[in-house]
């Protein structure tokens, strides 16, 4: 696991400062969703995919988030949220194929093992 940022977290207009925690593998697919495509870790909580109507930082179609969380826009939501929704749909690995489209660009930091589970190489 790897801490990747802090954020604030409000509750009753109490904000903290809160460490968001991930997976390496959620970074290497964030650098290729939202991120510059290179750089393990580059990542956008805010994107917002123009072409697609994707947002959030692993680039959830509205209609997914919507069924996950009850509203669409990942990208206007927290990051703990997103990648929480992020982790249900990886599944450990075996949901991959939520990501197939940017295979190209993650296969450089992950491999597809024997269980169809996609892993850092």
């Amino acid at each position: 696991m790897i801490e990747i940022l802090v954020y604030l977290s409000c509750t009753l207009g109490h904000c903290t400062p809160t460490p968001l925690t991930v997976t390496p593998e959620a970074l290497a697919i964030a650098a290729c969703e939202s991120g510059d495509t290179v750089t393990l870790g580059s990542l956008n909580f805010n994107a917002r995919n123009r072409r697609t109507g994707d947002g959030g930082a692993w680039q959830f179609n509205d209609a997914t988030y919507l069924w996950m969380n009850g509203y669409a826009n990942a990208e206007v939501d927290s990051p703990k949220n997103q990648y929480d929704s992020f982790v249900w749909l990886w599944r450990d690995g075996a949901g991959w194929r939520h990501w197939r489209s940017s295979k190209a660009c993650w296969n450089k930091w992950l491999v597809v093992n024997t269980d169809d589970k996609a892993v850092m190489r």
